[in-house]
């Protein structure tokens, strides 16, 4: 039906009841997107009154209401993605002097006895180890392809005592002893301590003091030392320094000079 302007006009009851009806039936058309409507007479006669739709909703759902024109949503800001940071280079450590690393160290003379095969292991030999001052260790060696028990028996040799202590097989070793490799024939002999030499003494290089106290050795610290150990001229070094205790040189007969130990 057309759209005109028109002076509402009372209704008789009948007409009443139809637009009570008809006002049930907009009301729950109100999402049908109609903004208004008007309610006229069947016979022509001009609109009884208009019904805005929109001000309806508002009143009867406001929490459905339609937003007002003109007020848009604002869009949402999108995060600026900050610029990634460059990380820092991690500073180097500055390599330790090796005199310094060696002093940190507990090198000593120390006496085998109770020498046994392992019980579990073919290569390795099992020993008590007097380190001096009535202290006695287990010690663990890959000896016994190259000695029988009997001719370690009592023998003084060279140890460190400061190293984290290490189950071999099964058995724990509170010390490791020194031995030297040939690289052309493969022999291993242990180092020898000098004559007169008691368990407890300390083995240095001159310039070094002893280290005081038994802290323990890290592994990172202990390979670095490790690869100074070299054998000259039958005298065991650590790089150009001869091993020694107060009575004397390290030595290391019967292998040729290049030889390493460990």
């Amino acid at each position: 039906m057309g759209s005109r302007s028109c002076s509402p006009v009372p209704l008789s009851q009948r007409e009443q009841g139809q637009v009570h009806n008809l006002w049930v039936h907009l009301h729950s058309s109100l999402r049908d997107g109609v903004p208004q409507l008007q309610i006229c007479s069947w016979q022509g006669s001009p609109p009884a009154f208009v019904l805005n739709l929109e001000e309806i909703a508002m009143r009867s759902h406001p929490a459905e209401a339609p937003a007002q024109e003109g007020k848009e949503k604002k869009p949402k800001k999108e995060k600026e993605e900050k610029p990634a940071q460059e990380k820092k280079p991690k500073k180097e450590e500055a390599p330790e002097d090796p005199l310094a690393l060696f002093g940190r160290a507990h090198l000593q003379v120390s006496r085998l006895f109770e020498v046994q095969k392992h019980p579990s292991a073919d290569k390795l030999l099992v020993a008590k180890c007097d380190v001096g001052q009535g202290e006695v260790r287990t010690l663990v060696a890959g000896l016994a392809l190259h000695y029988q028990p009997a001719e370690l028996e009592g023998r003084l040799v060279c140890t460190v005592t400061n190293l984290k202590p290490a189950k071999l097989v099964g058995v724990e070793s509170q010390a490791m002893l020194f031995a030297a490799t040939d690289p052309a024939t493969q022999r291993v002999a242990t180092l020898v301590p000098p004559e007169g030499s008691q368990p407890g003494d300390r083995i240095t290089v001159e310039g070094v003091a002893p280290a005081e106290g038994l802290a323990i050795v890290q592994k990172k610290h202990w390979d670095k030392v490790v690869e100074g150990f070299v054998i000259q001229a039958n005298q065991a070094h650590f790089h150009e320094h001869i091993l020694r205790t107060a009575r004397g040189v390290v030595t290391c007969p019967g292998v040729a000079d290049g030889s390493t130990f460990h």
